[in-house]
């Protein structure tokens, strides 16, 4: 098991209430990516200004082919009312 920080801002002038995706590559090395807590999977609500440390906890499964030596984990966020429906 492994965890990853990341560290967001809300640089708008209000309260901004958003849910991330998250896109893996390369994109035949997703399926070996298994989330296990994501901040991604509820709702995040930041004050103007407000930062945050969102945590990360994810593992590789162990069948993942040795030549898999580089994945790439990205955040997206958007806004409940422009979140993708299929995301």
């Amino acid at each position: 098991m492994v965890s990853a920080n990341y560290y967001v801002r809300n640089y708008l002038g209000e309260t901004f209430t958003a849910k991330a995706i998250h896109e893996v590559g390369p994109p035949d090395a997703a399926i070996y990516f298994q989330i296990i807590q994501c901040f991604c999977l509820t709702e995040q609500t930041l004050e103007p200004g407000e930062e945050r440390e969102m945590v990360l906890l994810f593992r590789i499964d162990f069948t993942a082919p040795r030549e898999l030596t580089d994945l790439v984990n990205l955040y997206t966020f958007y806004s409940l009312d422009s979140f993708p429906s299929d995301g």
